[in-house]
Protein backbone atom coordinates (compact mmCIF):
# COMPACT_ATOMS: atom_id res chain seq x y z
CA UNK A 1 0.00 0.00 0.00
CA UNK A 2 2.69 2.62 0.81
CA UNK A 3 4.36 1.96 -2.54
CA UNK A 4 1.22 2.58 -4.53
CA UNK A 5 0.49 5.73 -2.54
CA UNK A 6 3.90 7.07 -3.53
CA UNK A 7 3.30 6.18 -7.16
CA UNK A 8 -0.11 7.88 -7.02
CA UNK A 9 1.46 11.00 -5.58
CA UNK A 10 3.95 11.19 -8.43
CA UNK A 11 1.22 10.67 -11.02
CA UNK A 12 -0.91 13.38 -9.43
CA UNK A 13 2.05 15.74 -9.42
CA UNK A 14 2.73 15.02 -13.10
CA UNK A 15 -0.89 15.57 -14.10
CA UNK A 16 -1.23 18.84 -12.18
CA UNK A 17 2.10 20.09 -13.53
CA UNK A 18 1.06 19.31 -17.10
CA UNK A 19 -2.26 21.11 -16.62
CA UNK A 20 -0.48 24.08 -15.15
CA UNK A 21 1.97 24.24 -18.05
CA UNK A 22 -0.78 24.03 -20.64
CA UNK A 23 -3.08 26.59 -19.00
CA UNK A 24 -0.55 29.17 -17.86
CA UNK A 25 2.31 28.67 -20.28
CA UNK A 26 4.90 28.14 -17.58
CA UNK A 27 5.67 26.25 -14.41
CA UNK A 28 4.26 27.56 -11.14
CA UNK A 29 2.49 30.51 -12.75
CA UNK A 30 -0.66 29.89 -10.73
CA UNK A 31 0.15 30.19 -7.00
CA UNK A 32 -3.15 28.63 -5.89
CA UNK A 33 -2.79 25.59 -8.14
CA UNK A 34 0.84 25.11 -7.16
CA UNK A 35 -0.14 25.35 -3.49
CA UNK A 36 -2.75 22.61 -3.98
CA UNK A 37 -0.12 20.57 -5.78
CA UNK A 38 2.25 20.82 -2.84
CA UNK A 39 -0.56 19.92 -0.44
CA UNK A 40 -1.57 16.84 -2.41
CA UNK A 41 2.05 15.78 -2.71
CA UNK A 42 2.54 16.10 1.04
CA UNK A 43 -0.64 14.11 1.76
CA UNK A 44 0.01 11.37 -0.76
CA UNK A 45 3.67 10.93 0.11
CA UNK A 46 3.85 12.03 3.70
CA UNK A 47 1.47 9.37 5.02
CA UNK A 48 3.34 6.51 3.30
CA UNK A 49 6.63 7.91 4.52
CA UNK A 50 5.31 8.10 8.08
CA UNK A 51 4.07 4.50 7.85
CA UNK A 52 7.22 3.12 6.26
CA UNK A 53 9.69 5.03 8.45
CA UNK A 54 9.79 2.41 11.26
CA UNK A 55 10.44 -0.25 8.67
CA UNK A 56 12.94 1.93 6.80
CA UNK A 57 15.67 1.77 9.42
CA UNK A 58 16.25 -2.01 9.15
CA UNK A 59 15.94 -1.84 5.36
CA UNK A 60 18.48 0.93 4.64
CA UNK A 61 20.88 -1.56 3.09
CA UNK A 62 18.27 -2.83 0.68
CA UNK A 63 16.85 0.61 -0.16
CA UNK A 64 19.21 1.50 -3.00
CA UNK A 65 19.02 -1.95 -4.53
CA UNK A 66 15.23 -2.07 -4.36
CA UNK A 67 13.61 1.33 -5.32
CA UNK A 68 10.16 -0.24 -4.95
CA UNK A 69 10.81 -1.08 -1.32
CA UNK A 70 8.69 0.51 1.43
CA UNK A 71 11.15 3.43 1.56
CA UNK A 72 9.81 4.76 -1.76
CA UNK A 73 7.32 7.00 -0.01
CA UNK A 74 10.06 8.45 2.15
CA UNK A 75 12.15 9.44 -0.85
CA UNK A 76 9.24 10.94 -2.74
CA UNK A 77 8.23 12.90 0.34
CA UNK A 78 11.79 14.12 0.74
CA UNK A 79 11.93 15.21 -2.87
CA UNK A 80 8.62 17.02 -2.50
CA UNK A 81 9.79 18.83 0.61
CA UNK A 82 13.02 19.79 -1.17
CA UNK A 83 11.12 21.22 -4.13
CA UNK A 84 8.76 23.02 -1.76
CA UNK A 85 11.67 24.50 0.18
CA UNK A 86 13.41 25.69 -2.98
CA UNK A 87 10.19 27.18 -4.25
CA UNK A 88 9.53 29.00 -0.98
CA UNK A 89 13.07 30.33 -0.98
CA UNK A 90 12.92 31.55 -4.57
CA UNK A 91 9.37 32.98 -4.52
CA UNK A 92 8.92 33.82 -0.86
CA UNK A 93 12.00 34.67 1.15
CA UNK A 94 14.29 36.07 -1.54
CA UNK A 95 11.68 38.43 -3.13
CA UNK A 96 10.67 39.57 0.34
CA UNK A 97 14.26 40.51 1.18
CA UNK A 98 14.64 42.23 -2.19
CA UNK A 99 11.43 44.22 -1.68
CA UNK A 100 12.58 45.27 1.77
CA UNK A 101 15.90 46.43 0.34
CA UNK A 102 14.10 48.35 -2.42
CA UNK A 103 11.84 50.06 0.13
CA UNK A 104 14.85 50.98 2.27
CA UNK A 105 16.75 52.37 -0.69
CA UNK A 106 13.65 54.25 -1.86
CA UNK A 107 13.16 55.88 1.54
CA UNK A 108 16.82 56.89 1.53
CA UNK A 109 16.83 58.33 -1.99
CA UNK A 110 13.46 60.13 -1.90
CA UNK A 111 14.53 62.90 0.54
CA UNK A 112 17.73 63.48 -1.44
CA UNK A 113 15.80 63.68 -4.72
CA UNK A 114 13.25 66.05 -3.22
CA UNK A 115 15.99 68.25 -1.80
CA UNK A 116 17.83 68.25 -5.12
CA UNK A 117 14.70 69.18 -7.04
CA UNK A 118 13.67 71.84 -4.53
CA UNK A 119 17.11 73.44 -4.26
CA UNK A 120 16.99 75.30 -7.61
CA UNK A 121 13.51 76.63 -6.88
CA UNK A 122 14.49 77.81 -3.41
CA UNK A 123 17.65 79.42 -4.76
CA UNK A 124 15.68 81.22 -7.45
CA UNK A 125 13.19 82.45 -4.87
CA UNK A 126 15.97 83.73 -2.63
CA UNK A 127 17.68 85.48 -5.53
CA UNK A 128 14.42 87.10 -6.55
CA UNK A 129 13.79 88.28 -2.99
CA UNK A 130 17.33 89.55 -2.52
CA UNK A 131 17.59 91.34 -5.86
CA UNK A 132 17.26 95.11 -5.37
CA UNK A 133 14.44 96.88 -7.14
CA UNK A 134 12.45 93.70 -7.85
CA UNK A 135 8.73 93.84 -7.26
CA UNK A 136 6.79 91.47 -5.05
CA UNK A 137 4.73 88.69 -6.69
CA UNK A 138 1.54 89.92 -8.29
CA UNK A 139 -0.66 87.90 -5.96
CA UNK A 140 0.90 89.46 -2.86
CA UNK A 141 0.57 92.95 -4.33
CA UNK A 142 -3.07 92.37 -5.22
CA UNK A 143 -3.86 91.06 -1.74
CA UNK A 144 -2.13 94.04 -0.15
CA UNK A 145 -4.01 96.50 -2.34
CA UNK A 146 -7.35 94.87 -1.60
CA UNK A 147 -6.66 94.96 2.12
CA UNK A 148 -5.60 98.60 1.96
CA UNK A 149 -8.72 99.59 0.01
CA UNK A 150 -10.89 97.83 2.57
CA UNK A 151 -9.20 99.62 5.48
CA UNK A 152 -9.52 102.93 3.65
CA UNK A 153 -13.24 102.36 3.09
CA UNK A 154 -13.73 101.56 6.77
CA UNK A 155 -11.79 104.68 7.75
CA UNK A 156 -13.95 106.93 5.59
CA UNK A 157 -17.09 105.29 6.94
CA UNK A 158 -16.25 105.61 10.66
CA UNK A 159 -13.91 108.63 10.75
CA UNK A 160 -16.58 111.16 11.74
CA UNK A 161 -17.96 108.82 14.40
CA UNK A 162 -14.49 108.23 15.87
CA UNK A 163 -13.63 111.95 15.90
CA UNK A 164 -16.79 112.59 17.91
CA UNK A 165 -15.53 110.44 20.78
CA UNK A 166 -13.78 111.90 23.80
CA UNK A 167 -10.05 112.72 23.52
CA UNK A 168 -9.86 111.68 19.84
CA UNK A 169 -7.87 114.14 17.71
CA UNK A 170 -7.25 112.18 14.51
CA UNK A 171 -7.77 108.95 12.56
CA UNK A 172 -5.22 107.43 10.18
CA UNK A 173 -4.02 104.19 8.60
CA UNK A 174 -0.90 102.35 9.70
CA UNK A 175 0.65 98.95 10.43
CA UNK A 176 0.02 96.99 13.57
CA UNK A 177 1.40 93.64 14.75
CA UNK A 178 -1.25 91.06 15.57
CA UNK A 179 -1.27 87.51 16.87
CA UNK A 180 -1.55 85.98 13.40
CA UNK A 181 0.46 88.55 11.40
CA UNK A 182 3.61 90.52 12.08
CA UNK A 183 2.36 93.60 10.19
CA UNK A 184 -1.33 94.14 9.45
CA UNK A 185 -2.93 97.27 8.01
CA UNK A 186 -5.08 98.83 10.71
CA UNK A 187 -6.80 102.03 11.76
CA UNK A 188 -4.75 104.34 13.97
CA UNK A 189 -6.84 106.47 16.35
CA UNK A 190 -4.87 109.33 17.90
CA UNK A 191 -6.01 110.52 21.33
CA UNK A 192 -4.72 113.19 23.66
CA UNK A 193 -4.30 110.71 26.48
CA UNK A 194 -5.48 107.23 27.26
CA UNK A 195 -8.26 106.93 29.81
CA UNK A 196 -9.31 103.74 31.62
CA UNK A 197 -12.39 102.13 30.14
CA UNK A 198 -14.26 102.36 33.41
CA UNK A 199 -13.91 106.15 33.35
CA UNK A 200 -15.32 106.43 29.79
CA UNK A 201 -18.89 106.35 28.71
CA UNK A 202 -19.93 103.48 26.47
CA UNK A 203 -20.38 105.92 23.58
CA UNK A 204 -16.77 107.17 23.94
CA UNK A 205 -15.17 103.73 23.98
CA UNK A 206 -13.13 102.85 20.88
CA UNK A 207 -13.73 99.28 19.61
CA UNK A 208 -10.87 96.86 19.09
CA UNK A 209 -11.85 96.37 15.45
CA UNK A 210 -14.29 97.68 12.87
CA UNK A 211 -15.58 95.34 10.15
CA UNK A 212 -12.62 93.03 10.66
CA UNK A 213 -10.04 95.87 10.64
CA UNK A 214 -7.96 96.10 13.83
CA UNK A 215 -7.98 99.47 15.62
CA UNK A 216 -4.92 100.81 17.44
CA UNK A 217 -5.14 103.69 19.89
CA UNK A 218 -2.11 105.93 20.29
CA UNK A 219 -1.74 108.82 22.76
CA UNK A 220 -0.03 111.81 21.12
CA UNK A 221 -0.98 114.62 23.53
CA UNK A 222 -2.38 117.97 22.42
CA UNK A 223 -1.54 118.68 18.74
CA UNK A 224 -2.13 122.42 19.18
CA UNK A 225 0.32 122.56 22.09
CA UNK A 226 2.92 120.71 20.03
CA UNK A 227 2.55 123.12 17.12
CA UNK A 228 2.85 126.12 19.45
CA UNK A 229 5.98 124.68 21.02
CA UNK A 230 7.53 124.20 17.58
CA UNK A 231 6.72 127.77 16.53
CA UNK A 232 8.30 129.37 19.63
CA UNK A 233 11.90 130.50 19.04
CA UNK A 234 14.53 128.83 21.09
CA UNK A 235 16.02 131.10 23.79
CA UNK A 236 19.55 130.22 24.73
CA UNK A 237 20.19 130.04 28.41
CA UNK A 238 22.21 132.88 29.82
Amino acid sequence: MPFWWGVGGLLALGVLTALNLRQRGGLWRNPRLSAWTMLLWALLTGIPAFITFPRLLPALERLLAAPVAPGWGYWTCGAGLLVLGIRLWVRGITPGVQRQEEVTMKTQTEPAEKAASAAPQEAAALQEAAAPGTAAPSTAVEDYEMEYQHVRTVKERYERELLAKANVVGVGIGLRSTVTRSEAISLIVNVTHKTPLKALRSADRIPDELEGVPVKVEAIGQPSAQVAAEDEPAHPEL
